[in-house]
């Protein structure tokens, strides 16, 4: 059965999630959560949450990158969270998944849409390093998602299908970390997307601000393919959004059929949507209204016309009803739409409902023209009652309890994962008078942990040789309290053991790698002027040799991030496993792989089976965000050959590692991809200037370049085979085409 997965901004969102359909819901806490707008959960939230709803899913979200001094403080924050009720764990870094496999084995591991995976290669790699689930990145079609799930049957699928869409691959966004300092890898997106940029003549227009998806139509297909999960966007957004999109999509998914779910779907997008769109699942070729290029914010429904206007007042034709307060939106037309909102004032002062059909006349603070269309943008009465968390009981975790009976002496021992503590209680006391009394006095001792967020689960062993104790039920209590107190404390001194060896582990491994060749060199050095100006060759058909830097006697190839295999059903072999077999065979120096997706990885692996005579290293680049020493020693345990890491923006703001022998940096004017899209803005005509429209416009092979502006800031558009890279002008003309020695 498939899942329908919906976003927990906040207790009372997951709690309308719930209640209205979703079978889980995923979440983040007040820490390392890549939505830092949102309000979150507190760890007492997350249990009143996991008490009010036993039989949901909790999906915790850790997905943003954690810097070394932070890792400590990550691992102690999941303890508690599973110990609260995580049923998964949605993660972007890869230090954090080895920390949670190392530290809870049995937590299901979800790779995060951070991770931008793709292809079957990257998932497949994903499914190696222990993840159970992928959510798949939103640019993926159908076609690509049926043969990701053709290849990898055991691997669980998660698919978007209603919200906001970046512009960017998600994770490989670097716009709002390299423009405004705020990592959108760590919850502090400035939306670079969504605002306006302008061409030569000063023309303006919101060029890469996409559409919101609604896959409504895709759902039973989703469904056929096998996908186990279908995820709503939307952890900013209010309660009220949270229930309606997913009474709707529950409609859906028990069997509605779409257009008696019309009304449905309308209170859905009243509730938070721009227009909207099929996103990328019709496939390369077929999309339609991915990008608005006139306003970049929400538009609700259609809800009137504009009949005539005078004398302050407008008459209108209504086409939905309208009540007295609703709040309207309507725009006046120019090249970026200029948004007027007002809240429907009547006329007539006893009316305050306008029916659909019906006319009448409304105050607007200017008078727009014949024809304009009026969007219903909220409604008076659409606030839900709150929802209150403390109302909730709190959820205790279960806890293994014995009490043990034996040589006149009471032991207490409870076992939490791999930590055990034991506690002997001297005592004498009189056989008892009634068999089963020292069980029953027992059990409601013991019944709970006091003011510990623990359910005891108890056992009572009697050695056959003692008669039934009496002990009297004060006692035990005291017995009961006293090993709480000693408990809590003995397992928070072991979790802190097994967090610090765990991070002294990672931080040897990490100082113990030798001093590279390549310390002292930037990521400049490894680009070609031939690249176009990015930072990797596009295609590895027709390099050689001589197209690669030569950096200290090694020719250097770093990997573009982003390629769709979609002919690929199967996990065979990476396509670019016999081109670099080619390359080598052809170099007469030793190649330095540089890997920048999960799908890189995959291809490694396959390299390092080939058992080849000729020399390669690898290295890890900006894509795969290397900011902690558990995610290097996650990395270099699965590839020995790993040699050295690119610092991106992340980590050289957090001034890891203090000492560069493992790493490389970027330069200010490094030409690092602010964005990389699938989405093209000559297809979608969002470039300034250029109208409306759909389809292309011209027959540019997959291939053009554009040049736009925003306050004085220059930046190039760079499309190869129809994938578009954004970057700042004054990065793109820094490449270096000088072999360095």
């Amino acid at each position: 059965m498939s899942e329908l997965l919906a976003p927990g901004g906040q207790f009372a969102s997951a709690f309308r999630a719930f209640e209205n359909g979703a079978d889980a819901v995923y979440l983040g806490l007040s820490q390392f959560s890549a939505r830092k707008g949102a309000v979150n959960f507190s760890l007492e939230d997350l249990r009143r949450l996991r008490g009010a709803f036993p039989e949901k899913s909790l999906h915790l979200a850790l997905n943003t990158l954690v810097s070394e001094a932070q890792l400590a403080q990550a691992a102690s924050l999941l303890l508690r969270a599973v110990d609260a009720g995580i049923d998964a764990l949605i993660v972007q870094d890869a230090g954090i998944a080895d920390m949670a496999k190392e530290m809870v084995p049995h937590l299901p591991l979800h790779a995060s849409t951070q991770m931008a995976i793709h292809d079957v290669f990257g998932a497949k790699d994903a499914y190696d390093r222990g993840f159970s689930r992928v959510v798949l990145a939103r640019e993926c079609s159908l076609i690509e998602i049926r043969k990701i799930r053709e290849a990898l049957p055991s691997l669980e699928l998660e698919v978007f299908v209603h919200g906001a869409m970046c512009f960017g691959f998600s994770g490989l966004c670097q716009a709002s970390q390299a423009l405004l300092g705020r990592s959108a890898n760590r919850g502090g997106c400035g939306q670079i997307c969504r605002t306006w940029f302008e061409n030569a003549q000063g023309e303006k227009a919101y060029t890469f601000s996409q559409n919101d998806l609604e896959a409504a139509h895709h759902i039973l297909e989703l469904q056929s393919l096998g996908v186990e999960s279908f995820k709503i966007e939307g952890r900013m957004k209010s309660p009220e959004y949270t229930g309606t999109v997913c009474q709707y999509y529950r409609s859906l998914l028990d069997g509605q059929s779409l257009p008696s779910t019309k009304d449905l779907g309308e209170e859905a997008a009243l509730r938070f949507s721009r227009n909207q769109s099929l996103g990328w699942f019709p496939g390369k070729g077929k999309t339609k209204n991915l990008i608005n290029p006139q306003y970049p914010g929400a538009t609700g429904v259609k809800a009137a016309t504009v009949l005539s206007s005078e004398g302050g007042w407008t008459r209108i034709h209504a086409t939905r009803p309208l009540l007295s307060r609703d709040g309207l939106l309507w725009f006046q037309e120019g090249a970026l739409l200029e948004p007027h909102r007002n809240p429907v004032v009547f006329r007539e002062k006893k009316r305050h409902e306008l029916k659909a059909g019906e006319k009448a006349w409304i105050r607007l603070d200017t008078e727009p023209e014949p024809g304009t269309v009026l969007h219903l943008l909220s409604k008076s009465d659409g606030k839900w009652p709150e929802v209150n968390a403390s109302s909730y009981p709190l959820y205790k975790t279960p806890l293994p309890l014995i009490l043990s009976m034996k040589d006149h002496a009471l032991t207490i021992t409870a076992k939490k994962g791999s930590f055990c503590y034991t506690q002997v209680h001297g005592a004498s006391w009189e056989p008892a008078q009634q068999i089963g009394g020292f069980h029953r006095a027992a059990q409601k001792a013991f019944s709970s942990a006091g003011p510990l967020p623990y359910q005891p689960q108890l056992a009572v062993e009697i050695s056959v040789n003692e008669p039934e104790p009496f002990i009297p039920p004060k006692q035990l209590k005291k017995f009961r309290q006293e090993f709480f107190e000693r408990f809590q404390q003995a397992y928070e001194e072991w979790t802190h053991q097994q967090i610090e060896a765990y991070i002294k582990d990672c931080q040897t491994m990490f100082a113990s790698h030798s001093s590279s060749p390549w310390k002292g060199y930037a990521r400049d050095h490894f680009i070609r002027a031939e690249w176009e100006g990015l930072p990797f060759p596009l295609s590895l058909q027709s390099l050689v040799p001589q197209d690669l830097p030569l950096v200290e006697g090694m020719r250097m190839l770093p990997l573009p991030p982003v390629n769709f295999w979609s002919l690929h059903t199967v996990v065979d072999e990476h396509p670019w496993l016999r081109e670099i077999q080619r390359i080598l065979q052809d170099s007469s120096e030793p190649l330095a792989i540089g890997l920048n997706n999960p799908s890189h990885l995959f291809l490694a692996q396959q390299l390092i089976l080939l058992d080849l005579p000729q020399k390669f290293v690898f290295f890890l680049d900006y894509g795969l965000y290397v900011v902690n020493s558990a995610a290097w020693k996650a990395y270099k345990k699965r590839l020995p050959q790993l040699q050295f890491f690119v610092r991106c923006r992340e980590a050289q703001a957090d001034g890891w590692p203090p000492h560069h022998d493992v790493s490389v940096d970027m330069s200010p004017q490094f030409p690092l991809p602010l964005f990389i899209a699938r989405t093209c803005p000559l297809r979608h005509h969002s470039l300034p200037g250029m109208g409306s429209g759909e389809g292309c416009p011209a027959d540019c092979g997959g291939n053009y370049e554009a040049h736009l502006s925003q306050n004085g800031q220059e930046y190039r558009i760079i499309t190869r085979q129809c994938l578009t890279y954004v970057l700042s002008s004054s990065q793109s003309s820094s490449s270096r085409d000088e072999n360095v020695r």
